[in-house]
Formats: C-alpha cells, sequence, structure tokens
C-alpha cells in the first residue's frame, strides 16, 4: 500500500512516517525541505520536492496513491488553501 504524507517533516508527520514504515507501508512524501527530516526516515521514503500549496505539485503528488494522510498544521497554524484538491 502507498501512502502519501502531507506534512512528512514535522514532529506529528515524521511520527506517522515511523508508525507507517514499521507497518510496511511504502511511504511517499511532498516535501519543501527534505533536510528537516531525519536520515533515518528519508533514507526508506520516497519523496517529491514540491509545496503543498501548489495544486498541480499535489496532484502529481497523490497520483498512484492508495491513501492520503494529512499532518499539515498540526500546531494549529492554517496552510490549507485553495491548491488543495476536493
Amino acid at each position: 500500500m502507498k501512502l502519501l504524507l502531507l506534512g512528512a517533516s514535522g514532529r506529528v508527520g515524521q511520527r506517522i512516517a515511523e508508525l507507517a514504515i514499521q507497518d510496511g507501508m511504502k511511504v511517499h512524501a511532498l516535501l519543501r525541505h527534505p533536510d528537516k527530516l531525519p536520515s533515518s526516515i528519508l533514507e526508506k521514503i520516497t519523496y517529491t520536492h514540491g509545496n503543498v500549496l501548489n495544486k498541480e505539485q499535489i496532484e502529481e503528488a497523490i497520483s498512484g496513491s492508495d491513501m492520503v494522510v494529512s499532518a499539515l498544521s498540526t500546531d494549529g497554524g492554517n496552510v490549507l488553501s485553495e491548491s488543495m484538491p476536493l
């Protein structure tokens, strides 16, 4: 099963990535700053360099995914925008 993880470099996203990897999932992330993700996670996932606020990049990242998990704005901020496809 292929999981697209949004917000993977954050505190909550990193934990979700760890658990998904432990469960044997293929994890893909859309990352603005891959360097913020520990190498112990980064070496076990695939990722696309991009931004969740870019509609085309979101659509491309979603393609081929079985599920999408969002760990965006778990600190209470609001990064969701009109770029998020419905």
